[in-house]
Order: C-alpha cells, then structure tokens, then sequence
C-alpha cells in the first residue's frame, strides 16, 4: 500500500508541473489560431466570381484613352489636283441687253489703231450699243451696222476728252468714221468722211 501511495504521489507531481506550464503554452497557442483565423476570414467570407472582360471603349480620336494616353488621329487625305485643262468660256456677247463685252469695248489705252488682238474676233461679234441718235444718222447717212463693226475692228482708232469730262473714242476706216462713249461704249452718232474705192472689199 505504501507502494501504491508513493507512485500516486509522483503522478501527482507530474499533474502539477504539466499544470503549471499549460497556461503559456496555451496563449501562444490561441494568439496563433486567432491570427491565423483572422487571415483567412476575408478569403472565406468572400464570394467567388467569374471574371469576365468587357470590351474595349470606344475612344473618339485625338482623344485620352482608359490609360490617359493620347489617341493620334489620321491625318486627311491630300487635296485631289486640279483640273490642268483651263475652262474656255466664251466671252463674247451679241446684241442683248446685257450690254457690250468688256474685251470689245473701246479703251482709251489704246492709241492710233486698233488692238492687233481685234484680228482674231469676228466682224459681226464687235458689239455696238446703239442710240437712238446714232439710229437716225446711219439711216441718213446710209451707214450699216457692218460698217461700224469693221470701222472697229480694222480701223484707226484716237480718242478725244470732250468738256464734261467725257472721254469718246474715234474709229476711221474706209470712208467712215464712227464716234463712240469710250466709258458706256454706247454710239453718239457716224458719218461718211469720204468716199470709199474698195468699199465693196469691206469684210
């Protein structure tokens, strides 16, 4: 019996000792499992999702992107080239009232003739922008339109500054001479001067 005692005794001792040093190894123990527990919480707790990846936006250009990059537009085509061949549109007029063409107008530039670019226009295309005094000396006079048409086109030509400021220019040709508004071009009156030899040659 004392035997028994002895050992009960020394288990007891071992208790004790186990008992003493429990509580340390205890809250090293906890301090572990709540770091732990509070490391994977969030994992846990945490729902799992599908990723999915929307498109790209669309970024209109010479605008920032997403990533504040600056998206560079295309540069515009070149301008096409022009048309080398020149428009030729006619700038002559016949007797309407949109009145005489600039080109066939008298100038006062000019001096004892004619323009020499006068050659390559028609006779009947030299405009004349009759009067109603003009009108009643050819009648008289028995001057046509052609003749003034050719006085213009063939004839001499001087210009004279009337007193009111007035410049009117001068035609001669074949016998007749045609007076005409160098500023309106409109007829102020023609005569015959003298009598033509190759008045039938009048082109």
């Amino acid at each position: 019996m004392s035997g028994v005692g002895k050992g009960n005794k020394k288990i007891g001792t071992n208790r004790s000792k186990q008992k003493r040093q429990h509580p340390s190894d205890f809250r090293l123990r906890l301090m572990n499992e709540l770091n732990r527990s509070s490391v994977m919480a969030p994992q846990q707790m945490a729902p799992q999702q599908s990723i999915r990846w929307a498109p790209p936006p669309h970024v209109p250009q010479g605008q920032h992107n997403s990533n504040n990059q600056m998206v560079m537009a295309m540069p515009p085509p070149p301008p096409r080239p022009r048309n080398p061949r020149p428009s030729h549109q006619s700038t002559q007029r016949r007797n309407d009232y949109y009145g005489p063409s600039e080109s066939l107008l008298p100038r006062s530039s000019m001096s004892a003739s004619s323009s020499p670019s006068s050659t390559l226009i028609r006779t009947s295309d030299f405009y004349i922008n009759p009067s109603r005094h003009g009108e009643m000396r050819r009648q008289q006079r028995n001057i046509g339109i052609r003749d003034l048409q050719a006085a213009m086109k063939h004839g001499t030509r001087r210009t004279q500054r009337g007193n009111g400021g007035t410049t009117t220019s001068i035609y001669e040709y074949n016998g007749i001479t045609y007076i005409v508004n160098d500023s309106t071009g409109t007829e102020i009156t023609s005569y015959v001067s003298r009598v033509p030899l190759d008045y039938k040659t009048i082109p």
